[in-house]
């Protein structure tokens, strides 16, 4: 019964983000080929039960439970989960500010792999939500087991060139119906489209 019902939510919120020509950012900084399959077919709704994605969509809301019971009592001047959203081309560009501070951005991610240096899909993330939202500071929090590992970054206005670009060869191939290349990295192995990608162009 539940889990009839919980695919059925989670197939809806796809339907709805096909039909009104929505791009997410996170879209824009991975493989354009994965993100040209996921808004065209959309994702197999059963892959959004992986326990990765439950366990980080379950700590986001946690947070921002946290943060709107308690920033009063404790005077912080912060707002939890701020929607972001503009334009290009005819197509809604979506995301979402894990945490936004008088100043800065944070972006908070939850992860098995220790970062030496944060990732430059995460970094571009929430420095595109610091230009969109006026701030100066970027925040990487990552969280691993029972450890939380912080980056402070100023933000850096050539990495908004290099998102915008992705963002037109998306929009490009998705104009066309043209496949972007494949840029290959270490999440090939789980992408839920690595067989079309292979072996079957979309058209």
């Amino acid at each position: 019964m539940f889990e009839e019902l919980f695919l059925s939510l989670l197939e809806q919120e796809e339907k709805e983000h096909r039909h009104e020509k929505t791009i997410f950012v996170t879209q824009v900084l991975q493989c354009l080929r994965r993100s040209y399959f996921e808004i065209k077919k959309g994702v197999d709704v059963k892959y959004k039960l992986s326990k990765p994605l439950l366990i980080g969509s379950a700590i986001h809301k946690y947070i921002e439970h946290l943060i709107n019971k308690h920033k009063n009592k404790l005077g912080l001047n912060i707002e939890a989960e701020k929607h972001i959203e503009f334009e290009y081309k005819g197509w809604k560009v979506v995301g979402r500010a894990d945490i936004v501070t008088e100043d800065e951005v944070w972006e908070l991610k939850v992860t098995s792999k220790r970062y030496k240096v944060p990732s430059l899909i995460h970094i571009s993330q929430v420095n595109l939500y610091a230009y969109l939202l006026k701030k100066k500071v970027v925040r990487i929090i990552y969280f691993r087991n029972n450890k939380i590992e912080e980056f402070v970054y100023q933000y850096n206005p050539r990495l908004i060139d290099m998102f915008m670009k992705r963002l037109d060869r998306l929009v490009t191939a998705l104009e066309t119906n043209t496949p972007p290349d494949r840029e290959e990295d270490f999440w090939c192995s789980t992408c839920p489209f690595k067989y079309q990608c292979i072996y079957k162009p979309l058209m």
